[in-house]
């Protein structure tokens, strides 16, 4: 019975990790921030992916994310874990990994019940941390497949890692004017 009931949660744990790696794509695109931060995606379901467009919950500066807690699963005193916000910036970070997506964290404040998720950040500087996050937060980005992209969408606990292995600055591309605008805006 025992083994059983392994097997069924080892097959139930899969099934969600593979259905938390479906990407959505879109052919209209999303807006881009004017920086580009690119790099390499790996899915707990073991899928790697060439990324660009990088954000997290749509953001590359001030993602917030919160203090993991000493000793979790100790309910002598009540924790909140937005008492303590640590807002990030993409440019700070090398990496950033989700060691146990099936460890989800349930607090209670005053709406109600949040989820959270451990990962583990690690900074330019070689220095790791964790710390939790909201489970329903999406990483968006475009898989880079050749000379073309296309969108993706994946929960943050199907993340196993996320490297950024640079940034770039997009150019704006000029806008083309109407011949007719054109001679209006001539000077006599």
């Amino acid at each position: 019975m025992i083994k059983t009931m392994r097997l069924l949660c080892a097959a139930l744990s899969l099934f969600w990790l593979i259905n938390l790696s479906v990407q959505d794509r879109s052919l209209e695109g999303r807006p881009k921030h004017s920086v580009n931060f690119y790099g390499t995606l790996v899915t707990h379901a073991g899928k790697e992916y060439k990324v660009e467009h990088i954000t997290i919950g749509s953001a590359i500066r001030q993602i917030p994310v919160y203090e993991s807690p000493n000793g979790i699963g100790d309910e002598k005193e009540p924790y909140n874990p937005k008492d303590v916000v640590r807002p990030l910036d993409l440019v700070e970070i090398k990496s950033i990994s989700v060691p146990d997506p099936q460890k989800i964290l349930t607090f209670m404040d005053d709406g109600g019940e949040d989820k959270y998720v451990e990962l583990v950040i690690t900074y330019k500087n070689g220095i790791s941390r964790t710390y939790l996050i909201n489970e329903h937060i999406k990483i968006l980005c475009d898989e880079v497949i050749g000379d073309i992209s296309g969108e993706m969408t994946i929960l943050i606990p199907a993340v196993k890692l996320l490297t950024i292995e640079g940034y770039s600055e997009l150019k704006k591309k000029p806008i083309k004017k109407d011949k007719q605008e054109e001679k209006a805006t001539i000077p006599a």
